[in-house]
């Protein structure tokens, strides 16, 4: 699932790992200058709750005017790590 949100290209995909585990990728993308926000993967959860998860991300990036240019972990903004 790939959606446009604020600004920002937002994609959370279940696939298959190397390895055989069922993995969800996921990143953000800043549709300005194409820079890599956030890129990781998971293999706990689900594809529409981690696309909302990467929606609270943006919006609280966006809100309280912090950089993606500072390294941190998915799930600062809400307290999950």
């Amino acid at each position: 699932m790939i959606i446009h949100y604020r600004g920002h290209e937002l994609s959370a995909v279940r696939e298959e790992s190397l390895s055989g585990e069922q993995r969800i990728y996921y990143h953000i993308y800043r549709d300005s200058d194409g820079y890599c926000c956030v890129e990781d993967h998971t293999t706990v959860g689900y594809v529409r709750d981690k696309m909302a998860e990467l929606k609270l991300e943006v919006d609280c990036v966006l809100d309280d005017n912090e950089s993606w240019d500072v390294n941190f972990p998915i799930g600062h903004c809400n307290g999950v790590y």
